[in-house]
């Protein structure tokens, strides 16, 4: 055989290589697609069939989607943080409204990515909040029973926003309802009468009931991101991706996205799964999970998973303190303390009743990996 002919067999098999591998790449790259797109599509249709309806802990509910009135109130929060006297008054009635109708249900909208001019009206969610909550605290003296109905209101709003569909929503309802929770010291339920002190009861615990220690909206945070990365691979150009990370996903950016998808879907299924955890086990697996994805060599799923533990730590964190306030206006009431769950660690809140009144602890830490446990102090029985 000659050279020249062996050369021409040489060369055609390589293109036929290089020909088959083209192909099974296209079509490998078709199937991760398909398979991230699908899981995208099984996160909305579980989304849509989600319950939003709620009662507001303040006790007033009507008909109506909440979610208009406190895009409206964000939207008031922006221009009345501009001006030299702010005047509070619309964005906070505004808040009220929504917080007082039953349907919570956020919009989303699935076709794109977050809405970027949406995600300054979304950063006023603890603005707002600690607005009313500090009004509510002037008029606390004067008139317990409103502000306490305030107060509920604006919890009931922050509430709303932790079950919204991204981790900034989840994450600034978290806060707000931290400001809420900081509003009422032990000093305020000594001065509270009765009825205001029965209302801040029953509010409370319907807080409780709806709101979730979980990570509530990773899936949907990747499925509307992550979705849209995958269906149009050119926005991937606003992230820093380096030549040597498009070289291993044979310069496919829509590979990388569906396969970036994919690893992140597997773990939020791990941690929908590990729900009924304590928080000590559970912590372990986020570290497990995140050590996982960190050690990813495709870069759009080692970030992703950074925020997971502290958000979620956060709601723990913010749920074991209502339930302490909760306790604590059991005790002021003259009620049987029950000691709850502790959302931090492995058994009840604890309990202890000194001679001038009682101190309610958590085992958990405030911190992630330490810290102290959380407290709070109530005043006399009545």
């Amino acid at each position: 055989m000659s050279n020249r002919r062996t050369i021409a067999l040489v060369s055609g098999a390589v293109l036929i290589a290089i020909g088959v591998t083209c192909v099974v790449f296209m079509r490998t790259t078709e199937q991760l697609t398909f398979s991230a797109l699908s899981w995208c599509g099984k996160v909305e249709a579980d989304w849509n069939a989600r319950d939003f309806v709620r009662p507001g802990a303040a006790g007033v509910t009507d008909r109506g989607a909440a979610w208009e009135h406190y895009d409206q109130a964000l939207r008031l929060t922006q221009s009345i943080e501009q001006a030299n006297q702010p005047d509070w008054t619309p964005a906070i009635d505004a808040l009220r409204t929504g917080a007082r109708l039953d349907n919570a249900r956020p919009p989303v909208d699935w076709s794109a990515h977050y809405d970027q001019e949406l995600v300054p009206v979304t950063l006023q969610v603890t603005t707002l909040a600690k607005a009313a909550a500090e009004q509510a605290t002037r008029e606390l003296p004067a008139d317990p029973t409103a502000s306490v109905a305030l107060l509920l209101d604006v919890a009931t709003f922050a509430v709303d926003h932790t079950r919204g569909p991204s981790l900034v929503h989840e994450a600034l309802g978290t806060t707000a309802l931290q400001e809420v929770i900081d509003a009422l010291p032990p000093e305020q339920l000594q001065a509270m009468p009765d009825d205001a002190l029965e209302a801040l009861a029953q509010g409370l615990s319907v807080l409780d009931l709806h709101f979730s220690p979980h990570l509530g909206s990773a899936a949907t945070d990747i499925a509307i991101f992550g979705g849209a990365l995958v269906a149009d691979p050119t926005e991937l150009g606003m992230l820093d991706i380096g030549i040597a990370d498009l070289f291993r996903y044979g310069f496919s950016t829509r590979r990388m996205a569906a396969s970036a998808v994919l690893d992140v879907a597997g773990a939020i299924d791990t941690l929908d799964q590990s729900r009924g955890m304590r928080w000590p086990q559970r912590k372990s697996l986020f570290h497990e999970l995140a050590a996982g994805l960190s050690a990813s060599p495709n870069p759009l799923a080692s970030f992703v998973i950074r925020n997971w533990i502290e958000i979620e730590h956060a709601k723990r964190r913010v749920l074991a303190d209502l339930r302490l306030l909760r306790m604590a206006v059991a005790w002021r009431r003259g009620d049987t303390v029950e000691p709850l769950p502790d959302p931090l660690g492995p058994g009840q809140l604890q309990f202890i009743e000194d001679g001038s009144g009682a101190k309610f602890r958590s085992q958990g830490t405030d911190d992630v990996d330490g810290g102290n446990p959380i407290e709070r102090s109530a005043p006399p029985r009545r």
